[in-house]
């Protein structure tokens, strides 16, 4: 196997797609684009990075399941993909096919409307989250289970202000939850609760941000598709929601409604949660994933189901993992990316169809 590319900084795998930037901001997208996940401005899926739509550059991206969504380097918010509930908070747009209905989409990347600038944004199932340098956070898209945090069940087409006076510094969203950290490292999640992924011992929706319970101080948070982990100060991992595929790490299938620690007593100082599955980083760049493995998504070249931190073959030392809904990458300390997992759409970049259990390297760009 070749080297990987050197070609991207950062990366944000979605449901069934992939974007990357490379070092002066450039986004590259691949893999389904029914409705326009690619931002490339068409509705064909891609096996190799293409260059999405526009000249605008950013600085940071963020991966929702069918929409995607980046920052300039001074906070204006772009984003594209689905969007028949509103999630890319675009004031206009085109339609696009599902495959089984015409939707509303934005196939290239389009201005959030508002007027809105964020610090960081954070992209879910069908919603998305932004903060502000004043800690503010808004949110926009679905809000069936209240994930939008706005005390109702309205979804929202542009940025509506959490209804919370707390200052956020750190914001996640997951497949219908959304989850916050304060300037203390204090956890707060709402929206969809019902497996316990707002780990406030009940398993109701909230509307509004609701504390997470044990008291503890995180530096990290990745809320996904129906659970949750944060890495605590100190670097232990917590977890807790939905458990069925050992997504929690703590070595059960049994839920948590509450955090509980991952098994095997790591040390980590990043974590990303996928649909089924999370991954994390230790200090030094090693991966770690854990949870549903039927398509190679916890990249240590197996299918089998983990529910224990196990380390992603190939040796590399990442320093960052985005885990998608059945796949995941990561941009190594040398500046190489590499994907794993599911492949069905070309969502890996390798120009291929076919999964990998293993990290396989992204293909250059397409000029």
């Amino acid at each position: 196997m070749g080297p990987a590319t050197t070609a991207f900084t950062s990366v944000a795998a979605s449901g069934l797609s992939t974007c990357a930037l490379t070092p002066d901001g450039v986004p590259y997208c691949w893999g389904y684009n029914l409705t326009g996940q690619t931002g490339t401005g068409d509705l064909v899926d891609h096996a190799l990075p293409t260059r999405a739509a526009g000249a605008t550059a950013f600085a940071s991206l963020a991966a929702g399941t069918a929409h995607s969504c980046a920052l300039t380097a001074d906070g204006a918010a772009y984003c594209w993909g689905q969007d028949d509930h509103g999630q890319t908070g675009a004031a206009s747009g085109g339609t696009c096919s599902n495959g089984l209905d015409v939707v509303p989409c934005n196939a290239a990347p389009a201005a959030v409307s508002g007027g809105v600038t964020f610090v960081v944004l954070a992209g879910g199932g069908v919603h998305t989250c932004g903060l502000t340098a004043a800690g503010q956070a808004y949110c926009w898209g679905d809000n069936t289970y209240g994930q939008l945090g706005d005390t109702t069940a309205l979804s929202a087409g542009a940025p509506t202000p959490v209804a919370t006076d707390l200052q956020f510094t750190a914001i996640g969203a997951g497949a219908a939850h959304t989850c916050a950290l304060d300037a203390g490292g204090n956890a707060y999640c709402w929206g969809h609760g019902a497996s316990g992924q707002l780990g406030n011992g009940a398993a109701r929706d909230y509307t509004t941000p609701t504390a997470v319970a044990g008291g503890l101080s995180f530096t990290a948070i990745a809320p996904g598709g129906s659970h949750t982990c944060g890495v605590a100060v100190g670097g232990a991992m917590y977890c807790w929601g939905d458990n069925s595929h050992g997504q929690l790490g703590d070595s059960t299938t049994v839920p948590r409604a509450t955090p509980t620690a991952t098994a095997g007593g790591l040390t980590f100082a990043a974590v990303s949660a996928g649909l089924d599955y999370t991954c994390g980083l230790t200090p030094d760049g090693a991966a770690y994933c854990w949870g549903d493995n039927q398509d190679g998504e916890l990249g240590d070249d197996s299918n089998t189901q983990r529910t224990t931190p196990s380390p992603v073959a190939g040796g590399h030392a990442f320093r960052s993992v985005s885990a998608g809904g059945k796949h995941a990458c990561g941009v190594t300390t040398a500046g190489e990316l590499y994907c794993w997992g599911s492949n069905g759409h070309g969502q890996l970049g390798n120009n291929s169809s076919h999964g990998s259990a293993f990290p396989t390297p992204v293909a250059n760009p397409s000029p």
